[in-house]
């Protein structure tokens, strides 16, 4: 503020002198600061901002420039009599559905002019609405109904221009879940799988006998039900090339469920059927007899009217590659962006017209990138959250116009984020369940499942209500 104009001040031979600089206009604010923090204890260094910018007196070009700033601190405007708080909702730290309307009211009042107007900012300090007429409201909207913590404040300013801001009210947007749902008609010590196909919800997992096992619901409804005898009985078959100590994953393309997964060999092997109980020979890349692909498991959806695989290589890096007719595939592609190396799993899934891969990078954080061709991918994105950190893959899942996360933290804790952009994330939303498997999300029936492998080796199930 002001620091580019010539300011007098004291000099080190007991008289003033005159200068300009941060050196002249720190001092005066700093002390502007200890005189506003002494009336209201409880302000922040983000409050004290926004209150200095709100009450300066503008000079020279319109808005901040580099010679004035903001302008002349109106000091008198800072120390007010002003009061303000958020009166509703009632407590901070309450739990609302995750798409409900949340409203925010403020009460205000100011003995020397009357109360102008009120701001309500977001803890990040964006300005989300004005109101200058009692009560004053701000309602967060349920359109942005990502999960997680939302903070919001109210800065009264009275006729003069001088303003005070009340203390940040929070509310968590959480997910409304049907509880967890398992039955110990099958045991396993890998992650499962979920998919939708042809209106029925399809299980895969793999059994204590490293053979692949599915099943199907009979009803559409059988989330709601409680009868066994809504589910088919779980199918395998005696194809030497089925065995496999990996999680199996599944997608449908061109009509028919497309199946992957790890050989004990490390080799690829995918099928297909038209009616999820006949299916083709498990298929490889002969190629591979003599260069062997992964010891992990690998992941595929559709995108663009082509299957996409990706896994990770025996050198740690990502590599991905389709197929237009689910036979016949391109060569395996990498990168050489050091950030790409892994020692889990990658998962995809399409969003926005996009191709969304993830991973858990070596160093325990979680990268996401992707690809509007399916070739050529952004640079992998990653957060400091610590709750990010995990040893197991982390799963991804677009649904509802809304992006998903899952992965089991280092606690064995369940973790869900969410976001409406694939860039700017919501929180990281635990659940108390714990397992040493990764985590699994599916769409079926206009909801999103979630599903992981317990501890006590059974198959979990919830559907989040209204995500």
């Amino acid at each position: 503020v002001l620091c580019g104009v010539a300011r007098s001040g004291c000099s080190n031979v007991n008289d003033y002198k005159t200068g300009f600089g941060t050196s002249y206009a720190s001092p005066q604010i700093a002390g502007l600061a200890g005189l506003v923090k002494s009336q209201d204890p409880s302000l922040d260094t983000a409050a004290f901002r926004r209150a200095l910018e709100a009450n300066s007196l503008d000079l020279g070009p319109n808005g901040r420039d580099d010679e004035f700033g903001y302008g002349l601190p109106k000091a008198n405007q800072m120390i007010s009599s002003i009061n303000v708080q958020i009166t509703s909702p009632a407590i901070s730290l309450g739990e609302v559905n995750a798409n409900a309307d949340v409203l925010f009211e403020a009460s205000a009042t100011d003995s020397s002019s009357g109360i102008a107007r009120v701001e309500f900012y977001r803890e990040n300090g964006t300005l989300v609405a004005t109101d200058s007429t009692a009560p004053y409201s701000y309602t967060l909207p349920g359109s942005e109904g990502v999960h997680g913590w939302y903070g919001v404040s109210a800065r009264a300013f009275n006729q003069e221009g001088a303003s005070a801001e009340s203390e940040i009210v929070y509310v968590r947007r959480m997910y409304q879940a049907t509880p967890w749902r398992t039955d110990a008609s099958f045991l396993t010590e890998h992650a499962m799988n979920l998919f939708e196909f042809d209106g029925t919800l399809y299980q895969t997992a793999v059994g204590f006998d490293d053979r692949i096992y599915t099943r199907n619901s009979r009803t559409p409804n059988v989330f709601n039900s409680t009868n066994s005898n809504d589910w088919t009985p779980w199918r395998t078959s005696d194809d030497p090339l089925e065995f496999t100590d990996q999680p199996i994953y599944s997608t449908v393309f061109q009509n028919r469920i497309y199946q992957v997964h790890t050989g004990g060999n490390q080799i690829v092997f995918t099928r297909s059927s038209a009616d999820g109980i006949n299916w083709t020979g498990w298929s490889f890349d002969p190629r591979a007899q003599q260069t062997p692909e992964t010891r992990l498991p690998v992941d595929m959806t559709t995108f663009n009217n082509r299957l996409y695989q990706v896994m990770v290589g025996l050198d740690r890096r990502i590599y991905t590659r389709s197929s237009s007719n689910g036979v016949n595939w391109t060569a395996w592609v990498t990168g050489t962006d050091p950030l790409e190396k892994t020692d889990y799993a990658v998962h995809l899934t399409v969003f926005n017209n996009r191709l969304y891969q993830t991973h858990v990078g070596t160093n325990g954080k979680i990268f996401t990138r992707s690809s509007s061709n399916g070739t050529t991918f952004t640079a992998w994105g990653f957060g400091d959250d610590p709750l990010e950190d995990t040893n197991s893959p982390v799963t991804i899942k677009a649904f509802d116009g809304k992006l998903y996360e899952s992965h089991r933290g280092n606690n064995a804790l369940i973790f869900t984020r969410s976001s409406l952009d694939g860039q700017n994330w919501s929180p990281w939303m635990p659940t108390l369940n714990e397992t040493d498997d990764e985590i699994t999300l599916s769409v079926f029936d206009d909801h999103l499942y979630q599903g992981y492998v317990g501890r006590d080796n059974r198959l979990y199930i919830r559907r989040l209500q209204n995500p």
